[in-house]
């Protein structure tokens, strides 16, 4: 790592490096370990469009969970969306022998999904007609889950590709 901070100082992009987190500095370090030259571009234009559909976002999804599986990434966040999946799952399951398993895990659903709602939804629906906040209320569940399932996805898939790696080295 002090070999790439070399390599950024030297090239004149220090203070870009100190304020990269995250995806963006594993890039550069990406970039700059494969060769590439970097330089800094005061006023370049960037544009970033998603196609507005629900599988260009799932897509989207799969591919920032990806990247922070190869970068070893947010992993206790992850974790945590794993293993609350797995947890629901396992509950479902066990509903066919235990049905207040099945009650249990509808409540742990249903509190992730107030959590989710509580700090999301009033600020995306504020202002919006009776109609659209109810529609939205109702597209939320089954969204948030395809979302996290993509994130889940991609996450694993990201994991495996860095594992998979014979010369990977940590990107912080």
């Amino acid at each position: 790592e002090d070999g790439i901070r070399d390599l950024v100082r030297s090239r004149g992009l220090g203070d870009v490096y100190k304020r990269q987190i995250g995806e963006d500095r594993w890039m550069v370090n990406q970039w700059l370990r494969q060769g590439k030259k970097l330089a800094w571009v005061e006023d370049a234009r960037v544009e970033w469009r998603l196609q507005p559909t629900f599988g260009a976002s799932l897509r989207q999804h799969f591919r920032y969970m990806r990247g922070d599986g190869q970068a070893r990434m947010r992993t206790k966040t992850n974790l945590m969306r794993i293993l609350f999946y797995l947890g629901l799952a396992l509950l479902a399951t066990a509903a066919y022998r235990y049905p207040q398993a099945a009650w249990t895990a509808l409540a742990l659903w249903l509190a992730y999904l107030g959590a989710t709602l509580a700090t999301r939804f009033p600020s995306a629906t504020r202002s919006r007609s009776l109609g659209f906040r109810l529609r939205a209320f109702l597209s939320v569940p089954p969204a948030l889950l395809g979302m996290d399932l993509a994130k889940i996805a991609g996450y694993l898939v990201g994991t495996v590709e860095r594992l998979q790696r014979k010369r990977y080295t940590s990107p912080i």
